[in-house]
């Protein structure tokens, strides 16, 4: 017999009733089981792949059932196939980074061949998106990363609400569009030795998910994978050139939210309303988010130079996160009981504005760096030098709208009860993030749907 057409899979569409796809398996997931919706009910199960071809176009494929049954052990990663009798239908971007506009079902009418090697398709393609772009994704989304591990947690384990234990660590991935962010890694990822991620390595990550937890995260899956400063990818030759000559003492942004329990949706709200809900909190903490400006900064209190930052122990705690307790001008932590590393930390306390009231609060190290715009090392040094702090950060106030994520509690204060804000978070506002949230505030007020 002939030997088949091979179809380019850039050109598949609905529209070609047959084909045949020449390509390479560069990811394969776990098969899962699922409960049908249709017919008797009862389990299904699936699994899927990514492909590739030799023109370098990439889509997913997902096999269903019988296809599962005659094809799951057989497909291999990095193994060439011949594959046809699939249907095409619009990709789900919650389940694939890759940009073709359609992704593949294979089911029992499907056939699936083993297929020469062809050095023409490539081992793996990554489709890089970057950490400023992400702040516009509609969540939740699919992507691959490219990015400096700036900081990694231990491998932990936990327990799953089904009764599960799970193996997880955390890393920071930080790029040269100057924002960080959050990213777990799970089973097999998760257990890669320390080693592997010490030295700031550069990882191409491709198939992480990214939500809302924490605002912006990610988290890998059964078909993700990780390449350590891959040769191959210009992206992380220009990553390792921007960390060495500067990027590592950068001032950058998290994308990913570190106060525990603060929601992506947490509601945005005006000073004069958080004003007015803090006066109603208890002692468990609130989160609100609000939208202003920083209006000043104090630098004196009652005639007396009040210092903005403080020495930070920048030993690792069991979890992975450093101490950040005050250490002694000697170096010495009196929680670690020993001589540290250590860091410079701000927490200034900051006036911010909007059109309906201003508050005072204290502004934790990673918001301070934002509004303030510079880093605590920076900050130290230019108030060591003399009276020059205040001109420097002049330039600062009322310049740029931040969105602050706020903390609100109750507390006891000599006898008193005080309700207590500060600013655990601060980033640049996306003009058209919350240009949306407005309209869909002034849609609800009017009760458009």
């Amino acid at each position: 017999m002939a030997a088949p057409t091979v179809f380019p899979i850039n050109d598949l569409s609905p529209y070609h009733r047959s084909w045949t796809i020449k390509a390479r398996v560069t990811t394969k997931a776990a098969t899962r089981t699922f409960t049908r919706k249709t017919g008797n009910g009862g389990e299904g199960k699936l699994f899927s792949v990514e492909l590739l071809d030799a023109e370098g176009g990439q889509i997913r494929a997902t096999f269903f059932n019988e296809g599962v049954d005659k094809y799951e052990k057989m497909l291999q990663q990095e193994k060439v196939y011949l594959f046809s009798g699939g249907s095409l239908k619009i990709a789900n971007r919650q389940y694939t980074s890759l940009s073709h506009r359609y992704e593949i079902t294979f089911d029992s009418a499907c056939h699936v061949e083993v297929a020469s090697d062809d050095v023409a398709i490539g081992k793996m393609r990554f489709e890089i998106v970057d950490l400023r772009a992400l702040q516009s994704r509609q969540l939740p989304c699919n992507v691959d990363l490219c990015g400096v591990v700036q900081s990694f947690a231990e491998v932990a384990k936990i327990t799953s609400k089904a009764g599960a234990e799970l193996i997880k660590r955390d890393i920071v991935l930080a790029d040269d569009t100057g924002f960080t962010m959050t990213v777990t890694f799970w089973g097999e990822l998760a257990q890669r030795k320390d080693s592997d991620f010490e030295g700031s390595p550069v990882l191409a990550l491709k198939g992480i998910k990214i939500s809302d937890f924490g605002e912006r995260s990610g988290s890998s899956s059964s078909g993700s994978t990780i390449s350590f400063n891959s040769e191959d990818l210009p992206e992380v030759k220009r990553l390792q050139t921007w960390w060495r000559e500067g990027g590592s003492t950068s001032q950058l942004l998290s994308l990913t939210q570190r106060g525990g329990g603060v929601r992506a949706d947490t509601k945005l709200m005006s000073l004069n309303e958080v004003r007015d809900a803090t006066e109603l909190c208890g002692a468990k903490n609130e989160y609100y988010n609000t939208v202003v400006r920083l209006s000043q900064v104090q630098l004196r209190r009652q005639g007396e130079k009040k210092e903005i930052y403080y020495l930070a122990c920048a030993e690792p705690k069991q979890n992975g996160l450093k101490c950040n307790r005050k250490v002694s001008d000697d170096g010495h932590c009196p929680v670690c009981d020993k001589s540290v590393e250590t860091a410079v930390r701000l927490m200034p306390r900051c006036q911010f504005s909007d059109s309906s009231d201003s508050l005072w609060m204290t502004t934790f190290d990673q918001g301070a760096q934002a509004v303030l715009g510079f880093s605590g090392e920076t900050i130290r040094t230019t108030d060591r030098a003399g009276d020059k702090l205040e001109s420097m950060l002049q330039p600062s106030l009322n310049k740029l709208p931040f969105k602050l994520t706020l903390r609100a509690n109750r507390q006891e204060y000599q006898g008193e009860s005080r309700a207590r804000v500060d600013c655990i978070d601060a980033k640049p506002v996306s003009f058209a993030e919350h240009g949306r949230s407005l309209l869909k505030e002034i849609m609800d007020s009017i009760a458009v749907h």
